[in-house]
């Protein structure tokens, strides 16, 4: 039997941003007669608007500055995922002989995220979130300047020409490390001997992630959210019970994933990160995901708690 996989994360919608070359068609200075690079700047424009995302001006003053940032590589689902990139994300795999015993698991365990290395003066620190790195496109239209007079530094003559600038950049953010909380509790009532001990068979696992835009940091608020994870085996029933609740701030767009099925999403409503909609949050649900055992499942799993299983059946419980 395979291990539950459950992924919650946030990315940036494609729909939230539109191609580089977009925000410089309607431009009077963008034309082969204005600019000495036209043909290299177009060219760069459109090469970076074909790797799979788009890009949006950063808040309030990206679009003056020719500030533009990444988009991640996907539309909005709300049903069918597909791999792709996220801002930042935990993933969780869990074992289903471990259910009630996972305060035992080592975090690293439960959250096999790559570690990210951050120097900050002297010392280092990892981090056991997972994020992809964020990119930034500078692109402008600025005026050549002639030669200028040796004595007031004004030019000679106006030139009337100009000249595209792009750079590209990319950076990944500095995360706080996971420092998710454990606890195992008996969740299904059972009728047994006096002094019989009855094993955990539920399990809940609370975690929180925050990144930040890390061409504006420290003064960008991060991206924040506190999930909760509870997972049920029922031996008698033969199922196991899986759920995700906790918050979210209002940007960008969230989704939670158990076995490769969406079971929540959520698009935001502004186009773009704010004061307002990072620091500010809404809590959430997921549906719940029934996953069936069979009697091999069970006795596998009596007879050795530490094995593996190969198959799982997952049902989604329309209600939330």
């Amino acid at each position: 039997m395979k291990p539950i996989d459950i992924k919650f994360q946030c990315y940036i919608p494609k729909g939230i941003g539109k191609p580089l070359l977009t925000y410089f068609e309607n431009n009077p200075l963008f034309r082969p007669e204005r600019m000495t690079n036209y043909a290299w700047f177009k060219n760069k424009l459109e090469e970076y608007s074909g790797k799979g995302y788009l890009w949006f001006p950063e808040p309030d003053i990206g679009e003056p500055l020719g500030r533009y940032a990444s988009t991640d590589d996907s539309y909005f689902h709300d049903s069918d995922h597909t791999e792709h990139t996220i801002r930042i994300g935990v993933h969780a795999t869990i074992h289903p002989a471990s259910i009630g015993s996972l305060e035992k698991t080592s975090p690293n365990a439960l959250f096999n995220h790559p570690l990210h290395h951050y120097k900050d003066q002297s010392w280092e620190k990892k981090a056991q979130q997972h994020s992809n790195m964020t990119k930034l496109v500078i692109a402008k239209i600025r005026p050549i300047v002639g030669p200028r007079s040796p004595l007031s530094g004004i030019p000679l003559k106006p030139v009337n020409k100009y000249e595209g600038i792009f750079e590209f950049s990319q950076k990944r953010g500095v995360e706080p490390s996971l420092k998710p909380k454990i606890k195992d509790y008996q969740a299904i009532t059972t009728i047994s001997a006096p002094g019989t001990r009855i094993p955990n068979d539920a399990s809940i696992i609370n975690v929180k992630g925050a990144g930040g835009y890390p061409f504006l940091e420290p003064f960008a608020p991060d991206i924040d959210f506190d999930v909760t994870i509870q997972v049920k085996l029922n031996k008698y029933s033969k199922y196991i019970q899986v759920s995700v609740s906790g918050e979210h701030n209002y940007f960008p767009a969230y989704e939670c994933i158990i076995n490769n099925q969406v079971v929540y999403s959520f698009l935001p409503e502004d186009s773009g990160p704010g004061m307002i909609n990072l620091n500010s949050s809404k809590t959430f649900s997921t549906k719940t995901v029934w996953i069936k055992l069979t009697d091999a499942q069970i006795k596998n799993m009596q007879r050795n708690p530490n094995q593996l299983f190969n198959r799982l059946q997952p049902l989604v419980d329309q209600k939330k």
